[in-house]
């Protein structure tokens, strides 16, 4: 068996629900792994379950579940681009993640759909346009 169907193997199916009412998309193995742990996080945090409209990412130091404020989230982000660089991380990539929100990796890239692959494409690409104007 190749790398496409042992990745189908790891795949999660996930529920959600939305103004449209319930819907379902696919998680691979990593991801389910940090959803399931931001769950026990949860538990341990506000002694329950979490509720329909509870933040999956909570503030940490709320007594009560509510997300975390932009202040919070404007850090959270500061700091993980700040480790990208840090561990190397090509410019490009870390470029493609501002733009899009969404870091992808030969793990995940299967996951996404056209065009949340059109976008990440286009920023690579712009990236390199970019890039490549600056050094002319």
């Amino acid at each position: 068996m190749g790398k496409n169907s042992d990745q189908k193997k790891k795949r999660v199916v996930a529920a959600t629900r939305n103004c449209e009412g319930m819907g379902s998309f696919q998680l691979d193995a990593e991801t389910a792994k940090t959803l399931k742990a931001q769950l026990t996080r949860f538990r341990e945090e506000f002694a329950r379950l979490p509720e329909r409209d509870d933040p999956v990412f909570f503030n940490p130091y709320a007594d009560t579940p509510e997300p975390v404020s932009p202040a919070q989230g404007d850090a959270i982000e500061h700091a993980l681009i700040e480790a990208m660089g840090k561990a190397g991380i090509d410019a490009a990539l870390i470029y493609a993640y501002r733009k899009t929100g969404r870091i992808v990796t030969e793990r995940n890239q299967h996951l996404l759909n056209d065009q949340e692959r059109y976008e990440w494409d286009g920023a690579l690409n712009e990236y390199g346009r970019l890039s490549k104007s600056q050094r002319a």
